[in-house]
């Protein structure tokens, strides 16, 4: 939007032409500036649709033509860069999860012509993780992005509402709107329902009757959708059970506030009124909510709490305070979350643990616990269980145990400390 509103890029007639090229990659902004929102808002935009069936992630490393190497001067050796641009994730027509399949850097060499190999060897490590853990699944935020009406539209409103929206979505993302999953309207239109049933769409003011209309039938099916506007506009939108209307003339925080209607809080506790809040991105991978996070200021609190409770992420202490999982986190985070509590206040230690035993994959042992209740989510085609005793690694609990499906455990009154036991592949 920012692109044809700003200089006239018509991108869908690009990207249709039969060209032969790929999208442009994700920006270098962040490195620059610290606008991971730019960054990640410009770089769906451009995904959304695709000219192919390529597109790329670039990793700003050197820069040969002014003298700085972004992974030290820059980045300050954190991975931010990486995690946060690969949880970027498309749904194509047919429903496919797709993220980057090709890789861009800038450069190779720095702007002596030297190619240092620490400063390859050092995010390398985070860049074949951050692809391991790649999106598999639509992420719990949603955007539906008009592409092909955007490029099309013609008059002064039009470009108003685009240049804006798109700016409001920017500003959101800085300020820790977890958004980083696109699909277009094309595509959001041939999706069946089933797809969007653990996710919230996010979608500017409807272009297209059709449009809107599917947006309000998923609406009426139980599923979350936040539209965003100029408030003349959301006005001619008549009121609808689970849709929020958010107007572009409010601070973008009310997109934060508009998550709460649907189970996500995410709030900040910013020890400086000038504290940039952490940028986040929510995504999904192998069954696990899969959280990254950079810290402009890390001496910020985020407090979290979703639908399932509040989450806990591996190998993180969380301090429970009002049903909230509290973290401070690091310039840069990128967790695995299996484990939802509900439980008042406490502090949460959630680690992996040596399995020990051919019959499990993997343990992950819990301590803190207290009247709390759990739900733990296994990787997908794997049995999964329970055991409180310490060294003894049959699963036992004498609690109540609910499987809601055999990947989702709920347990209710537990204390202490508990192991959450994932068995090998093709076990259920």
């Amino acid at each position: 939007g920012i692109d044809y509103a700003s200089d006239g890029v018509p991108l869908y007639d690009i990207y249709s032409a039969n060209l032969g090229i790929t999208p442009p990659p994700n920006s270098p902004w962040a490195a620059i500036n610290d606008n991971y929102g730019l960054e990640i808002m410009g770089h769906m935009t451009r995904i959304c649709e695709l000219p192919g069936e390529e597109f790329p992630f670039r990793y700003y490393l050197h820069d040969p033509w002014w003298i700085n190497s972004p992974w030290y001067d820059r980045y300050d050796g954190a991975p931010s860069d990486i995690y946060l641009p690969m949880a970027v994730s498309r749904i194509d027509k047919r429903g496919n999860i797709k993220t980057a399949n090709k890789f861009n850097i800038l450069s190779i060499d720095n702007s002596y012509g030297d190619m240092p190999n620490a400063c390859v060897m050092e995010p390398l490590p985070h860049i074949l993780k951050a692809e391991k853990d790649a999106p598999d699944a639509p992420a719990p935020l949603v955007w539906v992005y008009p592409m092909r009406e955007y490029t099309s539209a013609n008059d002064k409103a039009a470009l108003k509402r685009m240049n804006e929206g798109d700016s409001f979505i920017c500003d959101a993302i800085n300020r820790g709107f977890p958004l980083s999953c696109v699909t277009s309207t094309d595509s959001f239109l041939a999706h069946s329902e089933e797809l969007y049933k653990e996710s919230v769409i996010i979608s500017p003011q409807p272009e297209t009757e059709a449009v809107k209309n599917r947006l309000f039938e998923l609406a009426s099916h139980g599923i979350g959708v936040v539209i965003y506007g100029f408030a003349e506009e959301l006005q001619k939108i008549g009121d609808r059970e689970n849709v929020f209307k958010v107007e572009l003339e409010e601070s973008p925080e009310a997109l934060l506030s508009a998550l709460e209607k649907y189970g996500y809080s995410i709030r900040f506790n910013k020890k400086s009124k000038t504290a940039k809040p952490p940028t986040i991105t929510l995504s999904r991978n192998g069954g696990a909510l899969m959280l990254s996070a950079y810290s402009a200021n890390t001496t910020t609190d985020t407090a979290l709490r979703f639908p399932l409770g509040a989450p806990i992420l591996c190998g993180i202490d969380a301090e429970i305070k009002d049903g909230r999982s509290i973290y401070r986190f690091a310039r840069c985070e990128h967790r695995e979350c299996r484990i939802f509590i509900n439980q008042k206040d406490g502090v949460i230690t959630c680690r992996e643990a040596a399995p020990v035993s051919a019959r499990y994959r993997r343990f992950i042992r819990l301590t803190g616990l207290d009247g709390a209740t759990l739900y733990l989510k296994s990787e997908p085609g794997c049995e999964c269980s329970v055991s409180r005793l310490q060294g003894d690694y049959t699963p036992s609990f004498e609690g109540k145990i609910e499987y809601i499906n055999p990947e989702l455990i709920r347990l209710e009154n537990v204390s202490g400390e508990l192991y959450f036991l994932i068995g090998k592949e093709g076990t259920v």
